[in-house]
C-alpha cells in the first residue's frame, strides 16, 4: 500500500462495517446500531481534515471531541479507529495528555507507532473456547496428561 501525500484527496469514508459476511465495527443490524455507524463514518472525512491541518503535531480524540458537539467521544473513537484500521492516519505510540496522538502516515518522520490490532470476534472466541473444550475433552478420554504447548505441539 502506498503511502497517502498530503497532496492526495481525502479518501472516501471507510465502512467496515461488513466485512466477510459478518457484521463488525459495533454494527448489530439494527436500525439504531445502523445509524450509529454511518454517524461514525460521517465523521471520517472532518476527523481526517483536522488531522492533515494539525500537521506534524498531529490530533487526539480529546481534541477531536469538540469538533462534534452531539459526541461523548465515542464516535470520534470508533471514526480514529477506522482511519487508522485502513492506514488513512497512523497512531503514534506517544501521547498527549494522557490521549493517543493521530498524524498523517506522511508525517510519522521516524516516530515509534502503534499497529491495528483486530481483535476476535464473538464467533472466533466461541470457536477457540469450542476447540479447547474438544482439546480438553480428547486429552481426559486419553487419559494423557501434557500441557497446552504439548498438546498444540503434537497437532
Amino acid at each position: 500500500m502506498s503511502e497517502p501525500s498530503l497532496f492526495d484527496p481525502a479518501p472516501e469514508p471507510v465502512e467496515p462495517y461488513y466485512q466477510d459476511g459478518e457484521h463488525t465495527s459495533g454494527w448489530s443490524r439494527t436500525d439504531t446500531s445502523r445509524a450509529g455507524a454511518k454517524r461514525r463514518t460521517a465523521k471520517q472525512k472532518p476527523i481526517r481534515e483536522y488531522i492533515e491541518a494539525a500537521g506534524f503535531r498531529g490530533a487526539t480524540r480529546k481534541e477531536l471531541v469538540p469538533l462534534f458537539p452531539d459526541d461523548d467521544g465515542g464516535s470520534v473513537s470508533g471514526a480514529l479507529s477506522n482511519l487508522h484500521q485502513k492506514g488513512h492516519i497512523a497512531c503514534l505510540a506517544e501521547s498527549r495528555l494522557g490521549n493517543k496522538v493521530y498524524v498523517m502516515p506522511s508525517l510519522i518522520d521516524g516516530r515509534e507507532t502503534e499497529p491495528f490490532i483486530v481483535k476476535p470476534t464473538r464467533k472466533e472466541l466461541a470457536q477457540a473456547a469450542f476447540l479447547a473444550g474438544a482439546a480438553a475433552a480428547w486429552l481426559s478420554q486419553s487419559g494423557k496428561r501434557m500441557s497446552f504447548d504439548q498438546w498444540w505441539e503434537s497437532q
